[in-house]
């Protein structure tokens, strides 16, 4: 019993450990996969406290436009210390534009290649154990404030019929933060002294991902799985895990208009 006690005190402790208040939520790859002048698709999605709506337009038979909308908001867990109840909220925006190339093979097979760039701001706040040393039972509230510009470079192909579409893809995504982390301690006398640090520089994510989408011919259910990997750049120096999430999941509902098979 008294081993059982430790290892689930040492489990909620690695949790903790690893909830941090996230600058960067990545977006869902907006995969066009578009194969004709004039086609149009939009997709809804959500998950969590993620949701968002992407859209994209081929101009001619080879180019093609599009943007996306993603925001998170929401509590993601309370803590109550000494009857006052402490919300971990996450308030985040990001907004991009681009354009690309794509090539229509095999009648049904899709390649492209896009670009674009962006706008986010973040405002996340989590209760955490406070990892530091002199702190075992230390609580704190994380907070990580400010914006960012984003910069992208992708590469997508697929399969796309008139009931089923299915894609594979791979974001290259590019950050500019300016932005605040502070750690607050609440509800204990153990806790040490308030640290904060500025968040600046740049950061390079590697985001590969897939979708796959089934349904009418113009409107589909759409699942988009995916990763971000940060290959260098900003983040806190004290160590309070990543500030950026790594997953990321939408689901929804996805319209294709003028789509020539």
């Amino acid at each position: 019993m008294k081993y059982g006690k430790l290892a689930l005190l040492f489990l909620v402790t690695c949790f903790c450990f690893s909830c941090t208040p996230s600058l960067y939520v990545p977006p869902p790859l907006n995969m066009p996969l578009a194969g004709n002048k004039d086609e149009f698709k939009g997709n809804l999605f959500a998950y969590s406290n993620e949701f968002g709506i992407q859209a994209s337009y081929a101009v001619d038979s080879h180019c093609v436009l599009l943007t996306s909308l993603t925001g998170a908001n929401g509590r993601t867990g309370t803590a109550t210390l000494d009857v006052t109840t402490y919300y971990s909220t996450i308030n985040n925006f990001l907004g991009d534009i681009g354009a690309g190339y794509f090539e229509k093979f095999d009648q049904n097979g899709r390649f492209e290649v896009l670009g674009g760039f962006g706008y986010g701001n973040a405002n996340s706040h989590n209760v955490v154990l406070d990892p530091s040393a002199n702190s075992l039972f230390g609580f704190a509230m994380d907070n990580i404030s400010g914006n960012f510009m984003h910069g992208f470079g992708q590469c997508d192909i697929g399969l796309v019929k008139k009931n089923f579409e299915f894609g594979l893809g791979l974001r290259l995504s590019y950050l500019t933060p300016e932005a605040n982390f502070q750690c607050v301690p609440i509800g204990n006398t153990y806790s040490p002294p308030e640290y904060s640090d500025e968040i600046g520089g740049s950061a390079l994510f590697l985001e590969p991902a897939i979708m796959i989408s089934a349904g009418l011919e113009q409107v589909k259910l759409n699942l988009s799985i995916g990763y971000s990997s940060k290959l260098f750049g900003a983040d806190i120096s004290r160590d309070y895990g990543s500030i950026y999430q790594d997953l990321t999941i939408g689901f929804g509902i996805s319209c294709n208009l003028n789509r020539e098979f």
